[in-house]
């Protein structure tokens, strides 16, 4: 119904910009934060997740401007009980991306796929959506490399995104470890939190205001088959603290739901737009050039966002674990993942996919 609604409004898909050498989709410059910069104040900022019986589980030490690393446990010999499940879940929700440091280390820093799997299987509900690359060791495994012979490339590289944007419910966690690290300074995953660019960025600066109103009315489109259609700017639905849904390589259009209609449901809105006789407008659907403008737009706020030190930059290192708040955060590879490993040496990374819980609403 919805992709016959945008072809009754004049709707052509633009072209998308995934250049990933896979066949389906991907997780996946200068970082204003690293997580080499922390190193000062960890000691006071650290903080033990306990148990009801106050036994402790891991050491928490946040890092800026978003974010916490875990010590203090192995993932490949812990047992993976309700209590450690439930207590990695809170503070995936709290901190919106965790890193497990040295993971492994009797097992080169690799944490074994059953283990990685079983820890994916209690968070929730894997999705297997990409493309099984020959050298993944499972096929709930997502790997990707700078080496076509090892894993996927131009993972990531299509513009900052949501991961699952094009399914009707995006995934919630995306767990990340990386299995062959590169040299220092190359291979990050940048970051930046949704919650703090609607909150420290969309809402105060005054040259914003405009794109402040639309973007709080407007619907993103994602890329064929699906089409799915999901507010740009929505409450999260288990912080409730403002998120945003948005990918600059794999956006089909935006629909713009005009104010006097923005309370009603997406589904509701489109079907009172098809009902009306033109007498009032209920929403607008973006052409091509609409739609690419909106997107520069989006990309020049991504810019001040980083420009105010909004933006983390992981810095890969043997025995890294990541597990993000998908619905909390955007990400983009950085360049220098797809360097060739003459150069940067060889960087292997492999994603699991958790999800299927919400669909996002206003």
């Amino acid at each position: 119904m919805f992709f016959r609604l945008l072809l009754c409004c004049g709707f052509k898909s633009i072209p998308s910009r995934c250049d990933s050498l896979c066949p389906l989709f991907s997780m996946s410059s200068h970082a204003i934060h690293s997580d080499h910069e922390m190193k000062k104040d960890e000691l006071k900022q650290q903080h033990t997740s306990i148990t009801s019986s106050t036994t402790p589980l891991y050491t928490v030490t946040p890092i800026q401007p978003f974010g916490a690393k875990i010590t203090g446990i192995d993932l490949s010999t812990a047992q993976i009980s309700n209590a450690l499940i439930e207590s990695i879940r809170a503070d995936i929700h709290k901190h919106e991306l965790i890193v497990f440091k040295h993971q492994s280390p009797n097992n080169n820093f690799i944490v074994p796929p059953s283990k990685r799997l079983e820890i994916a299987q209690k968070l929730g509900t894997i999705i297997s959506s990409h493309y099984h690359h020959p050298n993944a060791p499972h096929r709930d495994i997502f790997r990707v490399s700078n080496d076509a012979k090892k894993g996927c490339l131009n993972v990531g590289r299509t513009g900052w995104h949501l991961d699952g944007s094009f399914l009707p419910k995006p995934y919630n966690f995306s767990m990340m470890h990386i299995i062959s690290a590169p040299k220092p300074g190359y291979g990050q995953t940048a970051f930046i939190s949704s919650r703090l660019a609607v909150e420290q960025v969309l809402q105060k600066h005054s040259q914003l205001e405009e794109l402040n109103g639309v973007l709080h009315r407007l619907y993103f489109v994602g890329t064929s088959p699906n089409h799915a259609i999901h507010p740009v700017i929505y409450p999260h639905p288990v912080t409730k603290k403002p998120t945003m849904l948005l990918h600059l390589g794999m956006t089909s259009a935006f629909i713009e739901v005009y104010d006097a209609f923005k309370h009603l449901a997406i589904d509701e809105a489109i079907k009172l737009h098809q009902q009306k006789d033109g007498d009032k407008k209920v929403l607008k659907v973006y052409d091509s050039a609409q739609t690419q403008q909106m997107l520069n737009k989006l990309a020049s706020f991504i810019d001040i966002c980083k420009q105010n030190g909004l933006m983390y930059e992981h810095q890969y290192e043997t025995g890294d674990l990541l597990i993000s708040d998908n619905m909390a955060v955007i990400h983009e590879a950085v360049k220098s993942t797809q360097y060739k490993p003459e150069q940067i040496g060889l960087r292997i990374m492999d994603r699991i996919s958790i999800g299927d819980f919400y669909k996002p609403c206003k």
